[in-house]
Order: structure tokens, then sequence, then C-alpha cells
């Protein structure tokens, strides 16, 4: 058996991909909202961005970028998930240039009236933005010491690239029902939309497939013909947000867009989960799967 690679952070022993990921969650979810590292952290953090912040196919939206910011950066900052809130987990913010303040005129009141002004004639004032900053969210989650060869996000693989664009079709609908089932974002704790056992999203996709006529790898190649080529696909990635889109520039993208929407919508049956107790479950799952199946191939 080949020996599993391993990785040294945050001036750890060399672990495994999964310790690392682990140890490094640990380390985060110890950080408040609003923490900005300390010293030491900051270094730490950017020595693992220097060495393991890969992209094997467009090293100049990822690499190249936090090369050109690195020596830049003056503060990281912990802040919610720019995508699930409150409720969705913690972000890392990498400042180059924190924001400022100045104070704006406002209005106010005086004997139950508007004003400008107050009763001494002093102008009522408030904090507002002078110069918003700027920060960059690196995507800490594709580091290659936490799993994976570099392949994720931009350079994730064409099926797994228009697999997540057609998931992405179906986001704001899973918001409506959660909101539909009286899930208030932000307030409650995180509750995921998730199809119910027999209606999976991929038992969907592939019933998409068919009603197409269209076997996976036809469409897939149809939809993205080649790996890295973000000019001919008919799918674009997106840094803010969900990552992956289908196209609504080009015929293909949006009526994909529009038909799996469509077909979705009248095949779907959700459940509001609590997603920590189902990654559980799922893991289970996996083992248990896996267990089975190597107990085959001894036998084969």
């Amino acid at each position: 058996m080949a020996k599993r690679e391993k990785f040294s952070i945050f001036g750890r022993e060399p672990d495994t991909k999964k310790g690392c990921y682990k140890f490094y969650q640990e380390k985060k979810n110890s950080w408040p909202i609003n923490y900005v590292l300390n010293k030491e952290e900051t270094e730490h953090m950017k020595n693992m961005m220097d060495k393991f912040y890969y992209s094997p196919l467009k090293p100049e939206l990822v690499q190249d970028v936090w090369k050109k910011q690195r020596d830049n950066i003056i503060e990281i900052k912990v802040t919610y998930h720019e995508v699930y809130g409150a409720s969705g987990g913690k972000r890392l913010e990498f400042w180059t240039r924190k924001p400022t303040y100045k104070m704006s005129p406002t209005i106010g009141m005086v004997d139950g009236k508007f004003a400008d002004y107050d009763k001494d004639g002093k102008p009522f004032l408030m904090e507002t933005i002078d110069d918003p900053g700027k920060f960059f969210a690196f995507s800490v989650a594709r580091l290659i010491c936490f799993g994976g060869d570099g392949y994720k996000n931009e350079s994730l693989k064409p099926k797994a690239a228009v697999k997540q664009a057609l998931g992405e079709c179906i986001v704001s609908d899973k918001i409506n029902w959660k909101k539909n089932q009286g899930y208030r974002p932000n307030i409650d704790p995180r509750m995921d939309a998730h199809h119910i056992s027999g209606k999976e999203f991929n038992t969907i996709y592939l019933k998409y497939l068919s009603t197409l006529q269209m076997d996976e790898d036809k469409f897939v190649k149809w939809i993205y013909p080649e790996h890295g080529n973000f000019e001919t696909n008919h799918i674009v990635y997106s840094n803010e947000g969900f990552g992956w889109k289908l196209k609504d520039t080009t015929e293909v993208g949006r009526v994909v867009g529009e038909t799996f929407w469509d077909f979705h919508l009248k095949n779907r049956e959700y459940e509001l989960i609590n997603p920590g107790e189902h990654r559980q479950i799922t893991s289970k799952e996996i083992k248990f799967n896996s267990e089975i199946k190597n107990k085959i191939k001894n036998i084969l």
C-alpha cells in the first residue's frame, strides 16, 4: 500500500490531509466572529496559503492572485460565510486596505419634529463609510493539504462542474421552500432542504438525462467540451457565491437551465434536516458500503 502524503501546517508535525483538515476546522471554530488573527496565526496562515493554495488549470485565478496580494495583506479577519450567513459557518477575509469612516449629516428629532440641527444649532451626524476598503475571500477550503490534487472550484473536472452548475439552478428553490416551511435564515439553527430518499438530486439528474435520451458522457461533453476552456463551454465559474453556473449568454446554457429547473421542480420532494447529524449518518453509510465492497474485492 502506498504511503499517504503528509503535510505540515501551523508548525505541526507532518499529518495526513484528513488530519490537517480536522486540525484547521478545530482552529477555525475556536475563532469567534470578527476575530482578527494574531501575528503568529497570520504567519501560519500565509505559509499554508504559500504552499498549498493551488490550481493546476487556472493559476492566474488562484495562486497568481495570492502571490500578487500576499505581501499587501494587513489583516486576516473571521466573518460569517457570504453564502450561508450566520448559521452556515465562517470564512476568512484577507484585507489589503481597511475601510475608513466619516461623519455625515443626518436627520434627528427636535420637539417631536424632524430637524437637521439640534437645539444648540449643531448638525445631526452619523458615521458612514468613506472608503469600503478591499479584501480577498480566498477559498481556504481548496488547499491541497485538505484533500484532492488542486482540481477544485474553477479546476473541477467537467462532470463535477456540470453537476454543480445544475445544482446551482435549484438553490433559490431550496431557499424559498425552507422559508415556506417557516424557517428563518440567520435566526433559526441551520437546517437544509434535503431531497428525500428515492428522490435524491442525482436520481432526478439521471432521470432528466433519460428524458433527453442522452447518456451522461455525451451530455457533459455537450455542456463542457474541453476541460479548462472557459470560452467554448456553456457554464461559467464565479468566485462569488456557489461557483459553477450555467451561462445565460448561450442558448444551450439558457435552455438547459430552464428545462432542468422545470424538470427538477416537478420531481423533487424535500425534508428539513440538521446537516451535522446528516453528515454523521452519511459517513456511517459510506463506511459500511466500503466494507461490503472491499470484502467482495478480496474474493474476486
